[in-house]
């Protein structure tokens, strides 16, 4: 376990968080602010927005359990999001070290991006389509790399009830250069009552 605190403030258009938690699960326990984070929001929530975050590990280990952190893992994201009546888009790029794991278990510094798109052509039929793409430093060995992208379908009938068809495209490789998990068709139902 530990103890965290938190702390969120917003003015205006503008919103800050922090975060400190100290904890007891690592031989590096720093005995306070183990683990920190902070984020910052400008923008209403129509129309663009801006975001940026950043999270420290301080009491990583170099070889992890899984009930712990790895030495050096950091991440800084940034965001920007736009939100109409009947749109939304948002992308992020986030930097980070020590923080992803590949297909073989091994940490590694990383740059990543994700973009997210929804329309809504009535109030109950929609479009949305995604992209992500995660790859490591020129220093991390082998071909690792998480590149996909989505696109679904989806028709809303009830508070909560849906279906909807989808398509992932995927161009993923794994550590030896081999396509990771190929492409997907899926449908669903979801039927809340």
């Amino acid at each position: 376990g530990g103890r965290a605190l938190k702390c969120r403030g917003a003015r205006g258009p503008v919103g800050v968080a922090l975060q400190v938690q100290s904890r007891a699960r690592s031989p590096n326990d720093r005995s306070w602010v183990d683990v920190w984070g902070a984020s910052a929001v400008v923008g209403r929530s129509r129309g663009l927005s801006l975001g940026a975050a950043y999270n420290e590990v301080r009491d990583g280990v170099p070889d992890p359990t899984p009930n712990q952190s790895q030495l050096g893992d950091k991440a800084a994201i940034f965001g920007l999001r736009y939100r109409a009546d009947r749109f939304y888009a948002a992308t992020t790029v986030s930097i980070s070290e020590q923080h992803e794991v590949d297909d073989l278990g091994r940490r590694f510094d990383g740059t990543g991006f994700e973009l997210a798109l929804r329309y809504h052509a009535t109030g109950s039929l929609w479009l949305e389509a995604g992209y992500n793409d995660l790859r490591p430093g020129s220093d991390h060995p082998g071909d690792f790399r998480v590149r996909f992208g989505v696109g679904y379908l989806v028709y809303s009938f009830g508070a909560g009830s849906r279906v909807f068809l989808g398509l992932k495209l995927d161009d993923g490789r794994s550590s030896d250069g081999n396509k990771r998990s190929g492409s997907a068709f899926a449908t669903g139902l979801n039927y809340a009552f």
